[in-house]
Formats: C-alpha cells, structure tokens, sequence
C-alpha cells in the first residue's frame, strides 16, 4: 500500500510500499538499468535504487516521468491496478544490453522511450525484410549525397541485436 502526505507547497509525495516492486519491474521492462533509468532522469543511480528498495520517498513529478520513460501510466505504478500500459510484457522482456547501449545515446527521454520499444520489434522482423529496410535506407541516404556506411554499419548493428551485445 502507499501514502500520501501534502507539503506545505502542495507538492505531493508518496511513499512506496509496492511501489517499489512496479518501479523495478517497469524499469527491467523497458529495458533499462538503475543507471541508465537515473541518466535519463538527471539524477543519480542511488536516487533509482533507493525507490526501489522503499528508503526514499517519490514525488508525482518523478513518479510521472518514470511512467513516461518506461512507458507505463501512472496509475499503474501507485495502485497496482489498471493496465500497466502499452508495452507487451512478452517482448518486452527480450530487451538485450544492446539495446540499452543504444538508448542510452539520446537525451530526449520520450525518444528513448520509443527506441527501446521499437528495437525490440525490430527484431522480429524476417531478415529479408530487414535487408530491403536496410537497402532502402541506404539509398535514401546515397540520394541525399551522404555515404551510408559511414552513416550506420547495418549489419553489424543487426548482428548486435541478435547477439544482445553492445558493438564495442
């Protein structure tokens, strides 16, 4: 269960109970880890790791932001209940340290978001089609005057999704 207290600025703040357990499970979800998670959040790792084990409270701007980054509502997060949201639980657990390295490049916390759900659907993608994708993209790119191997390895990055490994 959780609790609110109002501050004198109206400022409201929970204090976790459960909370703790979805936050981790939306972090682990969506693919990213204490650091990675307080890095889009512009606060430090032991900031992430203490909502998760219950030993600091969370305010609703925060609790908010991390419901956005992990693409979960809000609603979810402080009762338990509702749909957690729109991430397919399935898929989303096959999030590989790839992906993370590649997330972790972006400021832009709702672009991040997006990345790291579609990586994963990128991956179930048929390697044909993923070739004509692949292809095409250099093209476009061949037209817009750019050299598209200097652009992106495609196959080395399709090759480090599969593997889950970072490319370095």
């Amino acid at each position: 269960m959780f609790h609110c207290q109002i501050k004198s600025n109206n400022n409201f703040t929970f204090f976790m109970g459960q909370i703790e357990e979805r936050l981790k499970y939306a972090r682990k979800s969506a693919g990213f880890t204490q650091q990675t998670l307080a890095e889009h959040l512009n606060v430090a790792a032991m900031t992430i790791k203490r909502y998760e084990k219950d030993a600091r409270s969370i305010t609703v701007q925060m609790l908010s932001d991390i419901a956005m980054i992990c693409n979960v509502s809000v609603v979810w997060l402080l009762t338990g209940t509702g749909d957690i949201s729109q991430i397919d639980t399935k898929s989303a657990h096959q999030a590989t340290p790839a992906h993370e390295e590649i997330v972790r490049y972006f400021k832009d916390k709702e672009l991040a978001r997006l990345i790291n759900a579609n990586l994963i659907k990128l991956e179930q993608i048929k390697p044909e089609a993923l070739k004509r994708i692949s292809e095409y993209v250099k093209l476009e790119i061949r037209m817009e005057g750019g050299n598209p191997d200097e652009e992106l390895e495609w196959q080395e990055l399709a090759r480090h999704l599969k593997n889950g490994t970072s490319g370095q």
